[in-house]
């Protein structure tokens, strides 16, 4: 018994060495270009952020990171709660290299661990598309919608089970 929830254990938490290339973040709350601009200046002081094209019709920054440097999505939300406004939905581009993902999966990726949820198993390979669904990255209607039948503590919190490292929910839609 001990040995099959050994190999569950290491079945489910993967380690991969793939990188985040990009993401995909809609902030709430800007009303004019001045508001867009103090977000595009917050998150222009992240050391990892490259380059960031702004779309301010739709209030969202395609944010293309640094090669070999780590990405925080945490980096990205404390930004534009500095600027004084919201996320409301955060997608990051990973490239994954044949690696099976489904409900409950958990994947070190750039030294963080995301789990992902509602999914079924399915084989991703190349750029991949993952949307963080923790609290600071989506309206609370969404983030409701996300915990309304899930009992995980750790999706409320954002943190593993030992209550201190960091955990990123995630899904792929």
């Amino acid at each position: 018994m001990r040995f099959i929830l050994t190999l569950f254990f290491v079945a489910s938490f993967l380690v991969t060495s793939a990188q985040i290339k990009s993401a995909k973040l809609q902030a709430s709350g800007l009303t004019c270009a001045m508001c867009s601009r103090a977000v595009y200046k917050a998150l222009m002081q992240i050391p990892s952020v490259d380059k960031i094209d702004v779309n301010i019709q739709s209030s969202t920054y395609s944010i293309n990171f640094k090669k070999g440097v780590d990405v925080n999505p945490d980096d990205l939300s404390k930004a534009v709660m500095a600027a004084g406004f919201s996320i409301s939905n955060l997608s990051l581009v990973c490239n994954f290299s044949s690696i099976a993902i489904e409900n409950g999966t958990q994947v070190q990726l750039n030294n963080k661990t995301f789990h992902f949820l509602s999914l079924q198993k399915h084989l991703y390979n190349g750029d991949t598309q993952i949307t963080l669904i923790d609290k600071s990255f989506l309206t609370p209607k969404e983030f409701k919608k996300y915990t309304q039948n899930n009992q995980l503590n750790c999706l409320q919190s954002g943190l593993k089970s030992d209550k201190v490292s960091r955990e990123y929910h995630v899904t792929i839609i």
